[in-house]
């Protein structure tokens, strides 16, 4: 599975967003890019919404499963005062588990409980690895 990751944001959370970018998203797309589904090869692009409460309303949750490319974009909204304000096990939760999300996209395409199980069990796995990587 390739995985794809990028954020639509409002400003003030840099400095943990570039914590994600180094640390965290390269784990996913390794534990990811060895990921084999039997339906056949998947893109899985990640892109949460990260808004201050005044803007949320102009930036709604849009995932989406294009089937035709068996891309899945998954696309929710995350709750950005714990990006402003949480230490680094908040974020990683709030992070990571914005992706179970895909869980019923995957499904979709022709995932296996299996291979959902698995999935859900990298996700489970990143975050008790990355917690360890320390606070902000």
């Amino acid at each position: 599975m390739k995985f794809l990751a990028s954020a639509e944001t409002s400003s003030g959370i840099d400095v943990v967003l570039d914590k994600i970018w180094a640390e965290v998203v390269p784990c996913l797309e390794r534990e990811f890019g060895i990921m084999k589904f039997k339906g056949g090869d998947v893109e899985l692009l990640y892109v949460p919404i990260i808004m201050r409460e005044k803007d949320r309303a102009s930036y709604p949750a849009r995932s989406k499963l294009k089937e035709d490319s068996r891309t899945c974009e998954c696309c929710p909204q995350l709750n950005y005062q714990i990006f402003e304000d949480g230490n680094w096990e908040e974020v990683l939760h709030e992070y990571v588990g914005g992706l179970k999300e895909a869980s019923s996209q995957l499904k979709k395409l022709g995932a296996s409980d299996s291979e959902i199980y698995a999935f859900e069990e990298i996700l489970n796995r990143s975050i008790k690895e990355m917690k360890c990587l320390g606070t902000r």
